[in-house]
């Protein structure tokens, strides 16, 4: 009896030792699994930084090519810009340049590209379901906000058909809000009158930013917006 004890608690010691080493070695295994997770974390944080530096040396060079562009919009037609001087101004090499753009006209579509963009997705929160008030103050805003760019693409030497190609895209939303102030009105009369009033509009936002911006953004919106009115009111 004795002897057949010992043998079973030999068994159930080996069985505890073996259970401990086999738990010991799970844990082993969950441990350089969790250290090789933590080093593969890490690695990718490494990336990520190692991107986010490469991107911010990517945005960085481009805002420098971009604010050197427009400064030299200002004073000439991108016809007279040369990639030597405006790598000169930049203070950034040719070969960085043609890293990010093909030529000149290149950058300045970009340029008109982000501007119609943030134009659009800040106009659609606006209309049709604001004010005339509101839709004239955004207007006025997004100027303020983008002055650098729009003295050089409304200045004397910018595409003059960007604007128009703006107020073209701005026409049905346009319409449509003036619908509600005037359910009565055709179709017609409403697309006339926003030919009308647009165009005048243009002319006015011209001559502010052509003229710095001597009066107040507040000024100009109450303006188009009186002017909107006396149009509606008239039809």
């Amino acid at each position: 009896m004795t002897a057949k004890r010992q043998a079973a608690g030999k068994q159930s010691g080996g069985g505890r030792t073996r259970g401990r080493q086999a738990l010991v070695e799970s844990n082993g295994r969950k441990a350089v699994d969790a250290i090789g997770a933590a080093r593969e974390l890490a690695g990718r944080a490494s990336e990520r930084r190692a991107i986010m530096k490469q991107d911010h040396r990517v945005r960085l060079t481009k805002l420098l090519l971009r604010e050197a562009f427009l400064d030299l919009l200002v004073e000439k037609p991108v016809a007279k810009i040369t990639v030597k001087e405006l790598c000169e101004q930049a203070n950034v090499n040719r070969a960085t340049f043609y890293a990010h753009y093909r030529d000149l006209f290149d950058l300045h579509e970009e340029i008109e590209r982000d501007l119609a963009h943030t134009i659009m997705r800040s106009l659609s929160t606006t209309l049709p379901s604001q004010s005339l008030s509101a839709f004239s103050n955004e207007i006025c805003r997004i100027i303020v906000d983008n002055e650098r760019s729009c003295q050089a693409i409304f200045g004397e030497h910018g595409d003059p058909e960007f604007p128009l190609r703006v107020v073209e895209t701005l026409r049905e939303s346009s319409i449509a809000l003036w619908r509600q102030q005037r359910p009565d009105l055709p179709e017609a009369e409403l697309d006339r009158l926003y030919t009308f009033m647009a165009n005048g509009c243009l002319a006015v936002i011209r001559s502010w930013v052509r003229n710095d911006m001597a009066d107040s953004p507040q000024d100009i919106a109450r303006f188009i917006e009186k002017m909107t009115d006396y149009g509606l009111a008239a039809l």
